[in-house]
This record gives structure tokens, sequence and C-alpha cells, in this order.
């Protein structure tokens, strides 16, 4: 069962937003919540990431995001149980890494599975055109040491310090600073500023960082992808705007001019733990190297929900596809109950039951 913290998120920071939000002569926060929206689902849970090297990934998360990072196993019968049902090859052990974070309620949990250096990536190179896990997106309080701090742990960045602007609800704008930083396995994990506009999810001071607040994905198929994140996990699109690339000085090293549909779905009432969705324009995507689940990269979003056997229906009648369960899963410490869906693409996504099951 994925920890209590995450489903307090909304209410911690609903006052936040609605305060800080309104900064600027009472412009409006395009991400604030509505009050009294009742949510089917909680904000975004974990993210499970494939890897290469989990020293790695625990140096990045750990010593460079401050996150609380742990080593987990799964042996035998169990990790036999757990590759079938999200789909895994391979056989033996299954090594794992943890990253929390304690002070933070409302933080995303971040979970790695070893897939050793051989395995295919979902992004070679980073390539930000190609579909599939895309990002991490971590609240900052200062993206200048945030960026010294990973470049002196051997880590680098795609464009250094950038900043992008955004418009706010009633017509004016805001800009927003932004590090993009080369993660292992392809991935890219942001630094977000948003200055005067609440942060996108509570911030640890000893760290300077919090979150993970969000996760994005590149999607070819955005009604699919619509109905899959709207009618089946019940999340809400709070935004959806076109923008264009000014070039590699942006931070994905997308061609100038490139153009592109930017979403971001929200749980109702929740201010943090949310996706966003990217979609490029005039054939400016590329086709797929490797998907879910066996490549390294971001391989899948996990949330919590109820009634699984309905959202599974729900999913069949909404043309999306079931890849497993509702089932037991055996997980490190206990188990889940485990729904996984994919998009068109092959991302997993998984909905969990709020409470754990007795027994495995």
């Amino acid at each position: 069962m994925i920890g209590k913290p995450v489903r307090a998120a909304a209410a911690l920071l609903m006052a936040s937003v609605a305060t800080a939000g309104a900064a600027g002569g009472g412009a409006v926060d395009p991400l604030a919540p509505v009050a009294g929206a009742e949510a089917r689902v909680s904000p975004l849970a974990e993210v499970t990431l494939g890897a290469a090297d989990l020293d790695a990934v625990a140096r990045f998360y750990g010593e460079g995001l401050g996150m609380a990072c742990t080593r987990e196993r799964l042996e035998a019968g169990p990790a036999a149980r757990f590759r079938r049902h999200y789909g895994m090859a391979g056989d033996g052990p299954l090594e794992m890494l943890a990253c929390t974070r304690p002070a933070v309620a409302g933080a995303a949990r971040v979970r790695a599975i070893a897939l050793g250096a051989d395995a295919p990536m979902v992004r070679p190179g980073h390539d930000a055109r190609l579909p599939g896990g895309l990002s991490l997106g971590f609240p900052s309080a200062g993206n200048a040491p945030l960026l010294a701090r990973l470049e002196g742990l051997g880590f680098r960045s795609s464009a250094g310090l950038t900043s992008i602007t955004l418009p706010r609800g009633d017509g004016s704008s805001y800009s927003v600073g932004e590090v993009h930083l080369l993660a292992p396995d392809g991935l890219y994990v942001l630094g977000i500023d948003r200055g005067e506009m609440a942060p996108v999810g509570p911030i640890d001071p000893a760290a300077g960082a919090g979150g993970p607040a969000y996760s994005g994905i590149v999607v070819a198929d955005l009604p699919a992808l619509s109905r899959l994140l709207g009618d089946v996990v019940g999340l809400e699109k709070r935004r959806e705007v076109e923008l264009g690339s000014a070039g590699p000085e942006g931070g994905l090293g997308l061609p100038a001019g490139t153009r592109f549909d930017f979403q971001q779905w929200f749980a109702p009432g929740a201010a943090t733990g949310y996706v966003v969705v990217i979609h490029y324009r005039d054939g400016a995507g590329r086709p797929a190297a490797h998907g879910a689940p066996d490549a390294r990269g971001l391989m899948m979003w996990t949330f919590e929900a109820d009634d699984l056997a309905a959202r599974a229906d729900a999913a069949r009648a909404a043309g999306v596809r079931v890849v497993a369960g509702p089932a037991e899963v055996p997980e490190p410490g206990g188990c889940r109950q485990s729904l996984v869906l994919a998009t068109a693409e092959g991302f997993r996504i998984e909905l969990v039951g709020r409470r754990a099951p007795a027994a495995c």
C-alpha cells in the first residue's frame, strides 16, 4: 500500500495556493484547485523507474535532491509474481530502490527497479521527441544551488538555468524558473521555481527542494490519453495550452519552432502530485525506441483509488488496455492490490487499492 501522506497533500496546500496564487494584483493561478471538488483518486503516489545502476539513482535522488533512499529486494515466488503482473521478463531476485521525502507530506515516492546496463532505454540520448515517460518535476527554493549540488555529484543539465512564460487564468502571464537535469537512464528531472506563484508542492527547507510534485510523458494519441486520465483514472485537466520551443536553449533539445500541446492533469481538489502531457504537432514526434516495462527510464505512474474492479470495467468500456488485475501483488514489506492499464503507446498507469489486503 502506498503511504497515507499522499492523500493529505491537497488539504495541506489548499490555503497556500489560494494565497500565493493571487500574488501580483489578484492574478489567478491556473493550477489552483477548485474548492469543494471531490476526488475519486489520489494525487500521483509513486513513479517507477527502470535503472541500469541503483547506486547512480541513489546518488541523484538521495544526495542530489535530498530524498531518503533505501534498498529493497524480492526473491523467489514473490519476485516471479511481481514480474508476471507487470509484464516483465527475466527471473531471479529483483533489486529495487525506494526514495521518499519523509519531511514533506504528499511527495510521490520514487521506486527504481534494477534492469542492468544492457537493458534498452525508453529515451536514448535523452531524446525528448520520443513517446513514453519523459520527466519528473521537483519544486525548488532556488535552482542555482540545486544545479551546483548535482553538478558536484557529476551530473549535468541540458541548458543550465532557464525560464518559461506561462499564462494565468486572467490572461496575464508569469515566469517559471527551470533547470533541466539529465538524470540517470534518459530521464529529465526539472527543478521548478515559480517565483511569486505558489510552488508546485511543499519544499523541504533542509534540501531546498520538495517532491517529486509531478511527472511528464509524451504521447502520440492525445484523445486516447484523455479518455484514460479523465474517464478512467478520474483526473481533471486544469490547463491546456499550445507552446513552441525556442530551440536547444529551452532545455529539452527541441528544434526551434517545434509546436506542442501541453496539458496538466490533477486529482480534483489537489494542488500537487499532477501529471504533464506533451503531444507534438505537425509530425514533430518520433516513433518509440523501446516501451515499458523492460526498458530503462520512466516506466509507470501509480495512483490510489477505490473499487478497482469497476475501474477495470470502465477502462474496457473506454477502449483502454487492461494489462493486469485487479490482483494482489507482492512488494517489499507486504503487498498491494493493483490494476495496471496502458496508454496507446504502452506507458503503464497503475491504480492501487487504498487499503492493503491482509495477505498476499
